[in-house]
Formats: C-alpha cells, structure tokens, sequence
C-alpha cells in the first residue's frame, strides 16, 4: 500500500492530463482574442528620423498582423494631446497581412516635439502603441538633402562643423523606396533630394508623380546617371532630365572638381540665413528661429576657399556618361563633355550628373562633402564655424492672420482701460467713505462693496460684449502657384489661410476632397506640439480629410490648408527683353476677373493692367521703372510688428489689423531674399514654408506674375457650415521663363 506522502509514480503522472493544462486550452478556445498574436506596429517619424520645422513631413507606419482579421483605426497625436489634435485614419488588417501607410503631418514652430501612435480596435481597446517619439529637429532655414543612393556607402555627406547645436547643422536622411509617400505634400521638408538613376526604378507611379510635383512646386532634384539606359527606360526621368546619354566614356579630371568649388557657381543658392544689418538691434534675442545679428561689416567667411588639394584624385580618370544637352545650362564641364547641368522646372530645379558619385575615384576623394554642400547651395555661413546662429523671427501665417482677422472685433485702448481702472478704484476707496461718512453708516461697507463689484462686473462684460461680440465671420486667402503640366494643363499648388471669428464657444467642421489636401493650425512662434493652443482633430479619409475645431467664444481662430489639385491652366504670360523693353503678354482663360496684377523681374515690380475672364493683354514697361522689391520689404519689420499686436488684448483702433491688398502677398513672397549691408531687416526674418518663398526665382532670371481676384476662389470652400460673413480671395503667381531679342 502506497503511503500518503510518497510520491505519486512518474507513469501515473504522464497518463493523468494536467487540470491547469486543460484550463489554459479551455480559456484559450473560450476567450477572445486570447489566442491573438501580438500586432506589429511600426513608427517612422520625418526623413530617417528628421524633421525640419515649420514644413510637412512624412510619418510612415507598417502594420503586420499575424492574428485574426481585424479594423483598426490608427491616432497619432502630440504627446498627451490626443483629444485635442490628433490625426486619424481606418486601416482593414487581414489575417497575415503587412501594409505601410505614410500621411504628411505638419512641424509647429519649436524644438523636441514628441509624439504618441496608437492602435485600436473596433472597441477602442488599445491593440497596440508607441510612446515618446521624439524626431531631430532641423531648424526652420536649414536644409535637409533626402538620398536615394545605389549602395550604403554612396550616401552624400555634409561638411563637420563644431561647437553646433545639431539643429543648426545641414542634415542628410537616408530615403527607403517602402517609405516615400505618394502625397507631394508629405516631401515638401526636403530642401534637395540626391537620387541614383539606378533606383529610380524602384519608384512606384504614384511615388514618382509626387516627386515630379514636389520639383515643380520648388524642390531640387539630383540625378546621378549611372547607365544611359536607366534613363531612357523611364519616360518621366528621359522627359525631367535637361540632359539626354546616349553612351560612356573616361575623361582626365584635371583638378576641374576643385577649380569649381573655389570659383564656380552652384546650381540654386539656398537663401542666407543672415540678416545683416549695420545697427544693432536690441530685440536681436527674442526666441523664435534661425537668425544672425551681425555688424555690417562681419561678412562670413568662404568656407571653400580653404580646401585641400588632393593630386591622385585630381590626376584619375572619371568614367562618364557622354550625350547631349537639352534645355539645361553646364555648371560644370571636362573641356566639351558636361558633368553637371541644371534646369528650372517650375519653382524648382532639376541637376543631371553625367557621373556617378558613388564610384571611385570620386567616392575617395576627401573634399566630396564639400561638392555636396556646393552642389545643393547650403550657404556658407553654415558651414562656418565663426558664424554666430541665434533663434529668432515669427511665422509667415500670422501676418495673414492681421490681414484676415475680422474687422468685427475692436479692442479697448489701454488709456480707456487706464481710466476705468482709476475710476474703480476712486469708487470703492474715497468715494466709498465719503458717502457712508456722510451718512453715518460706515458699517454699510459690507454691503456697498459688493454692490460696486458688481456694478463693474457686469460694466465690464457690457463694454467686452460691445467691443468683441459679432456675426460668425469666415474670411480665406488662396495663394495658388500655378505648376506647368504639359502645354495647356497645370497643376495647382495651393495655400488657403482662413481666420474663423467665433461668437461662442463652438465646434465647427472642414472637409475637402481634394486628392491631397491637408490643413493644419496657425504655426505660432516657440510653440510646441502640445503647446498649441488650437483644438484640431483630423480624420484621413482615401482623400482629403475631415476636421473638427474648437474656437472659444469672441476669437479669431487662424487656420491654414494645403493642396495639390490638377487644372487647366489659369494664366498664359511671356516675357520678353529688347534693350531696355519688356514685351509683356498675359492671357486670362479662367473665369476670374483679375483686379489687380504686379510683375517682378530683376529685383523690380511692374504694375499691369487689370484682367477681364478670357481677356488679354499686351503691355512694354521699361527694365528701369518700377518700385524696387528691396523697398517693398523695408515695410516687413512693420508688418511683424502689427502682426504681433493681434495676439494682445488691449489696443488701439486697427491694432494688429493689416489691409488686405496683394502687396502683402507679394511682400511675403519674397521676405527670403538676400540682404546687403546697411539694407537689413533686422528683426524680420520670417519662418516660411517650403515653397511658398519665390526669392530663387527671381534670382535665376525668371519673372512672376501676381494676379489677385477680389471675392472669387478656385476652389470649394472647406467649411461645413454657414458663415453669417464671408470673404474670399485669391492670388495666382506665375512664373514666367524670359525670352531676349537681339
């Protein structure tokens, strides 16, 4: 007999099943989702993790789901603010099944922004998150060169400079071909973008379209071709490119690569992030972004002009791809073979390199970083240690904010609030005593006090509901780059700023369906992501999106939405130069009626006649006339000023208001441009979105043409609901090649 304590025989214990095994395999029939294999749920913040502030930027999520099917709804919102501005879009997951989906999300105006992703079911459980991403910050004006190389070590370098804050210093993000998004918007923070010809085919349709419009829209495409035919079986590269090969060949350098970073010229010049001014400034210090104070005379250094010389890379051969030049200009040559030319497409540029910089000899010469920080035009005093960078300047959207802020709301003046303050104070001190002496009630001050508080509460309110109460006001400004797209189409690159007057607290509803559109808050100096005041919450549908705002009661509420549509084209100009003549030609086949119109051409605005739909016009001006731009932005450091005013609540009459006129427009369209001695703008550096800054334009040698339409749009308004008041304007800029006559 087999005692109590002894243990029980292993053959025994093997043929009776487990009570907890049987358990596990009860709850894991039973309940759901138990047997569910954990979600993969990827994040992939900006380009290889940068982003460049003030721009859009793509976010890439990867979804692998091992378990049973499921939909889910994805959320990606500021660090602890996602009530409040969160970003959302449905994803269908199949049982075994990877899908990738990249949405361009906007930068706000400030440093170590932090971000949440999550997951949900169709419960709203959490089935998977990821917390405290934190992207690098690139400063606004700094530029970031996004590479698609053939091989890992071909990646393009930047020169090291030290003791430099890493937001200050020119990045470089290595692209994936998974990864590119499809919407032009989400590519809009690369300020250059290096591609191998050999990847180029790896580019799906829908990714190669958003690279052509992001070009047009002022991108700068370079292309190394490493093989002819890796051209010529690309349709959209054979037609992009300026420069057509045909074969290959070896040429001796000759030391012509370094001759050219000494004296030669690079293709685009980005613009200086120096503002020089010759008297300083005493608000030179106030936070904000990238900006230098610096005497007239403190000029920076030519970072190329000390480059070492390397013989054995000088004395090699270069394999190159021989063929000929289209409609591009050499920038750089090896006697009458080309190696680099360049061509305007639109707003933006496109550089064909005849060899590959990721083959020897060039992969080994030494001073390749600096070619690439020629190449892309960085300018140098970020490439220069001695160069003192400080944050400064505030956002292009608040200047259209004083433009568009409703002209309902007044503000009380501070010597009216000076006054009642008096006033107050006289009533319940002197003016109180005095009465209750006189009437021997001194005690009543228990009841005279409240009573005066009272009165001025509710005088108060009177004279706020009087000076802020108002009709629910919509005013938009459409800013529309006209891209070119063939002889007669166009695609249009538009910016809407809206400003939304609120007379209660209220939540109000955007839509667009526009094939890539998206809007986002008023971009606020020092903000952060969860320093933003606004309350936006936004769902991304196949196309377009959906937004729901809040906008307190008695506020104006500044809005900004972007979007890329096709359209035939709005405006047909030519230019051309005789002598001293302009020959202008503009023609009008769109419905609008074209008010006002201001050509810009070497550094000068002309006005035009105004323009009937399906009109035409023919006009000469003389090169010498016109008002120069230099002057018209001398009126910046003014408007910033003003701008600033529309966040104070107290003021005079018309404070923080600007008039609603296209020299604004045309202001803003060229706030980058370069400054000389003595002609600073000091405090003025504006923090602006890629592409909408035309400064290059005009500094290659092309013209615009501003067309402003008084109450007409292009496109249908994104409000949900019924404005009492609404105002909608438009201005189409265009650019316009110049032709010359002998």
């Amino acid at each position: 007999m087999m005692r109590s304590h002894d243990p029980e025989p292993r053959s025994c214990r093997l043929r009776r099943p487990s009570w907890r095994r049987s358990l596990g395999l009860l709850l894991l029939l039973l309940l759901p989702g138990a047997s569910r294999a954990e979600m993969q749920f990827d994040v992939f913040m900006g380009y290889d993790d940068l982003v460049r502030e003030g721009n859009w930027f793509p976010v890439a999520f990867e979804l692998f789901n091992d378990g049973p099917p499921v939909t889910g709804t994805v959320v990606l919102a500021p660090d602890g603010a996602a009530d409040s501005q969160s970003r959302t879009f449905s994803i269908e997951l199949p049982t075994s099944t990877r899908k990738r989906v990249v949405i361009p999300v906007f930068a706000p105006a400030g440093r170590y922004s932090r971000w949440e992703a999550r997951l949900l079911g169709p419960d709203g459980k959490i089935l998977a998150e990821r917390d405290a991403l934190q992207p690098k910050d690139v400063a606004g004006q700094v530029p970031i060169l996004g590479a698609l190389p053939r091989t890992f070590g071909g990646l393009p370098t930047f020169p090291e400079v030290k003791n430099r804050p890493t937001e200050f210093l020119p990045a470089v993000a290595r692209l994936q071909p998974d990864y590119l998004p499809a919407n032009p918007l989400a590519l809009e923070g690369l300020t250059a973008w290096y591609l191998n010809s050999e990847k180029a085919a790896e580019l799906k349709p829908d990714q190669a379209d958003a690279l052509l419009a992001w070009v047009h829209g002022g991108g700068h495409l370079i292309v190394a071709i490493e093989q002819p035919n890796d051209v010529t079986a690309l349709p959209w590269l054979r037609a992009l490119l300026p420069f057509a090969p045909e074969g290959a060949t070896t040429r001796p350098m000759e030391g012509a690569f370094e001759r050219w970073l000494v004296s030669g010229k690079p293709a685009l010049q980005l613009p200086s992030v120096l503002r020089r001014t010759g008297a300083a400034n005493p608000r030179a210090n106030r936070p904000g972004r990238v900006n230098v104070q610096t005497p007239a005379s403190a000029e920076p250094a030519d970072p190329f002009a000390n480059i070492t010389t390397q013989n054995d890379f000088n004395n090699a051969d270069l394999p190159v791809v021989t063929g000929k030049i289209g409609d591009g200009t050499r920038v750089l040559s090896l006697g009458d073979q080309a190696l680099i030319v360049s061509a305007a497409r639109g707003q933006g540029m496109v550089t064909a390199l005849a060899f590959s910089p990721e083959r020897e000899p060039f992969r080994g010469w030494k001073n390749r970083p600096w070619f690439w920080a020629k190449l892309t035009g960085v300018p140098a005093e970020l490439l220069t240690e001695s160069s003192e960078l400080r944050y400064t300047g505030g956002s292009v959207d608040a200047i259209f904010g004083a433009m568009l802020d409703s002209r309902q709301v007044r503000k009380l003046p501070v010597a009216a609030l000076l006054l009642l303050l008096v006033v107050y104070l006289v009533v319940i001190g002197p003016f109180d005593q005095w009465i209750l002496k006189r009437s021997g009630r001194q005690m009543w001050t228990w009841v005279t006090f409240p009573v005066y508080v009272i009165l001025f509460s509710a005088l108060i309110y009177f004279i706020g509901y009087r000076l802020r109460a108002g009709d629910l006001e919509w005013n938009e400004i459409q800013v529309v780059d006209q891209l070119p797209r063939g002889e007669e189409a166009a695609a249009l690159r538009g910016r809407t700023w809206i400003s939304i007057y609120s007379p209660a607290n209220q939540r109000y509803r955007f839509a667009s369906d526009q094939p890539f559109a998206m809007v986002r808050p008023e971009m606020q100096r020092n903000s952060t992501t969860r320093g933003d005041s606004s309350r936006l919450n936004i769902t991304l549908p196949a196309a377009g999106f959906l937004a729901d705002a809040f906008i307190p009661v008695w506020v104006n509420q500044l809005y900004a939405s972007d979007w890329i549509q096709p359209a035939p084209r709005l405006l047909t100009a030519t230019l051309v130069e005789s002598n001293d003549q302009l020959e202008v030609t503009v023609e009008n086949p769109s419905e609008l009626t074209f008010s006002s119109l201001q050509l810009t051409y070497q550094g000068r605005i002309h006005t035009l006649p105004q323009l009937a739909p399906h009109g035409h016009l023919a006009v000469t001006v003389s090169r010498g006339e016109g008002r120069p731009i230099d002057e018209l932005l001398q009126s910046l450091p003014h408007a910033m000023q003003v701008s600033q005013q529309r966040q104070q609540a107290f003021g005079g009459a018309g404070s923080g208001q600007l008039d609603r006129i296209l020299d604004q427009v045309l202001m803003l369209s060229f706030s980058q441009r370069n400054t000389t001695p003595n002609q600073g703008y000091g405090d003025a550096a504006l923090l602006t979105p890629a592409g909408f800054d035309l400064s290059n334009i005009d500094s290659r040698g092309d013209a615009v043409v501003f067309a402003w339409a008084t109450s007409q749009t292009l496109t249908p308004s994104i409000h949900r609901f019924a404005p009492t008041r609404a105002q909608r304007d438009t201005v189409v800029r265009t650019v316009v090649p110049v032709s010359r006559r002998p």
